[in-house]
């Protein structure tokens, strides 16, 4: 068994005695209730005629049920079950001398959102809750335990649970992490290694370089998500980033007993000569945005890696979790999650609803709009963390890019308020379970991750790596830059051929674009010229790249142009792509920064009236696909914006669905990627 961990001396100071049956009475030093798990609890209490022990040490807020809307909140609320839970914690609350953060009060909120940041969880201590997420607590060096109704019971009448002991796993996260690669990153690789059912039997204390450089908010995350790895808790050793977060907080230590609890919380630290159970060292070195593709928290993958085949996995069990996932998740092996439609993206929670999260997600929006058919919903952890971000003008930023911005509450994380997705969306989510229904209907999809990517997500209308996003505000300091001032007009053109048939496509903005990098990374040349050949000669596609500058007033910072090839395995070929074609007929595909879609023009000169025939709607798809990045699902969306007699406007949305192009027969060899971020000044 572990010695001289922080774990067995927290354990040891609280531990009251040996039970009959082999478990420890453990002392709890902070008590956390809302009002889903505890309204049966206070009436156990009510039955036996007992007085809740430590009132004192216990808290209360409404979290779970809690609506995030102004009107959602007038009482009495619209679901009568929410209600009723809801005065039943206003009325166990005062019945019982207990603090409670009401639902219109300035501190309400997610129960492991609002403690931390009020200083009530402080390091050493033992933290108990009706809530799996306890865990949270861990960031400060405390013992966070989540509990059923039964315990819930024994606290508010003994302030005791009988517990058992776990083994103690060190985690060593080791290295430095990239730009936009963050806390929630971690936990999910760290999840993907150790398993969902790694834990169990454990406790994880989280230790190494990569934990210790992370602010308090990050550490949260990290801990919060411990039991999604089967964790009963998991820590952080308090340290210097943990005092100074919680100093001068309502209720941390007074000044003039502030430097006593900071000497006593030094000497809960792990000692040098500390004993674990196991340990395990993890490198987060080049360590990528993660997403899930599954239906556990473990089914995740770095954003631009493969969907494992069931031949890597290890076991039956796994195997059989896979194509449960892969059934309903709608993805195959050898696919990446880049691309994958999303119709909802959600931030918030008590992973990642805090200040930090909401300003990460903010620089990542900022000046740009979510995809017309997203519905964003930006829910802060607490009425606190609103007012910081309202008072930072993070509010303003999310609403001019089309997201609400709600009151504080757990919302579609697990979707007990109206906050559910429908069925069969699919919700770019910042929480921490994606289990089937856990978001509302069964049918609904969760992929988590990092609230940048949800938030990169929610602008492209699809999974993205937020590094390669197309961006309005970039951090010079993390990008190379270009300058150019003046009057400018730049015109980017491809050429290419599909089986035999010529067709013009040409890219052109109102901006002048500055190609930092060529295909091969190196020196830009003016006019190079790149050919493509595929490995069948059904396919062809040749593409010169010029530049031409004419007056046009704009000054324009620009940064980061990419441009490489891609290729992947073919299914069944078309190549004479060019049947449906009447002789004339050309199409341009123009980029539209301002008004954030792709348009192409068709121009017909032939004597028959054009249609938008399936095949030629199928040959825009391909034009969009080597402009695009779209891998291996296309566009399955083509919206007319208007119809003239010899000109086809079409307003094309960039939606990929891979069986539109499976039942034409027709699978591309190659794609050329492309990605312009730029900023206006």
């Amino acid at each position: 068994m572990s010695s001289n961990t922080l774990y067995d001396t927290v354990w040891e100071k609280h531990k009251v005695a040996d039970l009959p049956n082999g478990q420890d009475q453990l002392f709890i030093g902070l008590h956390l209730v809302h009002e889903v798990t505890s309204p049966q609890a206070f009436g156990m209490l009510r039955e036996r005629d007992l007085d809740v022990a430590f009132p004192d040490r216990t808290f209360a807020t409404t979290d779970h049920i809690a609506p995030t809307t102004s009107r959602g909140r007038e009482r009495p609320l619209q679901d009568s079950q929410a209600e009723n839970m809801l005065q039943a914690l206003e009325r166990n609350t005062s019945d019982n001398g207990i603090t409670f953060f009401g639902l219109n009060g300035e501190k309400q909120g997610i129960t492991h959102v609002v403690a931390p940041e009020l200083g009530l969880s402080q390091p050493g201590m033992t933290v108990a809750c009706g809530d799996s997420h306890t865990s949270t607590h861990g960031a400060f060096g405390s013992i966070g335990i989540g509990i059923g109704t039964s315990q819930i019971r024994d606290v508010l009448a003994t302030g005791c649970i009988a517990a058992e002991k776990q083994q103690v796993r060190r985690i060593n996260v080791t290295g430095t992490l990239d730009d936009e690669v963050y806390a929630k990153d971690i936990i999910l690789k760290i999840i993907r290694d150790l398993g969902v059912g790694g834990g169990v039997g454990h406790v994880y204390e989280y230790g190494g370089e990569a934990i210790e450089n992370l602010d308090m908010e990050g550490r949260l995350a990290v801990c919060n998500m411990s039991i999604e790895g089967g964790a009963r808790a998991g820590y952080i050793n308090p340290d210097q980033t943990t005092y100074e977060y919680l100093k001068d907080r309502e209720y941390a230590p007074d000044a003039d007993e502030w430097d006593e609890h900071v000497e006593y919380w030094n000497t809960l630290r792990s000692g040098d000569d500390a004993e674990y159970d196991d340990v395990v060292e993890i490198n987060a070195d080049n360590l990528a945005p993660m997403v899930t593709w599954g239906i556990n928290p473990g089914q995740v993958v770095n954003v631009d890696e493969e969907i494992p085949h069931l031949d890597s996995m290890a076991d039956e069990t796994a195997k059989k979790a896979a194509r449960k996932a892969f059934d309903h998740m709608e993805v195959e092996p050898g696919e990446t999650m880049v691309g994958y439609d999303v119709d909802v993206a959600f931030l918030g929670t008590c992973t990642n609803g805090r200040f930090s999260d909401f300003k990460e997600a903010a620089r990542v929006i900022e000046g740009r709009q979510i995809d017309e058919d997203v519905h964003g919903l930006a829910v802060p952890g607490s009425e606190t963390v609103r007012k910081q971000c309202e008072a930072a003008g993070l509010d303003e930023i999310f609403r001019e890019a089309g997201f609400e911005w709600r009151q504080a509450g757990c919302s579609m994380c697990l979707a007990m308020n109206n906050d559910s997705l429908e069925a069969g969306e699919v919700c770019a989510s910042s929480s921490n379970r994606n289990f089937i229904g856990r978001q509302g209907d069964k049918e609904g999809r969760t992929v988590l991750m990092s609230p940048a990517m949800v938030a990169a997500a929610a602008i492209e209308g699809e999974i993205v790596d937020v590094r390669k996003r197309n961006l309005t505000d970039i951090d010079a300091e993390r990008n190379p830059t270009a300058v150019i001032k003046g009057d400018y007009w730049c015109r980017f053109t491809t050429q290419w051929r599909f089986g035999g048939l010529q067709v013009p496509v040409c890219l052109s903005a109102e901006m002048m674009l500055t190609l930092i990098k060529s295909c091969r990374r190196d020196s830009w040349k003016r006019s190079p010229s790149i050919t493509w050949v595929s490995t069948s000669s059904m396919m062809h596609a040749e593409m010169t790249v010029g530049i031409w500058m004419i007056t046009h007033s704009m000054s324009t910072k620009v940064l980061v142009f990419w441009l490489w090839t891609k290729t992947s395995d073919v299914g069944p070929r078309v190549s004479t792509h060019h049947r449906d074609w009447c002789d004339g007929e050309s199409a341009e595909l123009l980029v539209n920064p301002s008004q954030r879609y792709l348009q192409i023009i068709v121009n017909h000169s032939g004597s028959q009236r054009w249609q938008p025939t399936r095949r030629r709607l199928i040959i825009f798809s391909h034009l969009l696909r080597v402009i695009l990045e779209l891998d291996s699902r296309w566009m399955s969306r083509i919206v007319l914006s208007s119809m003239m007699e010899r000109k086809l406007l079409l307003r094309l949305t960039v939606r990929c669905k891979k069986h539109l192009l499976m039942e034409s027969g027709i699978r591309p060899q190659w794609c050329i990627q492309i990605w312009i971020a730029f900023v206006m000044q």
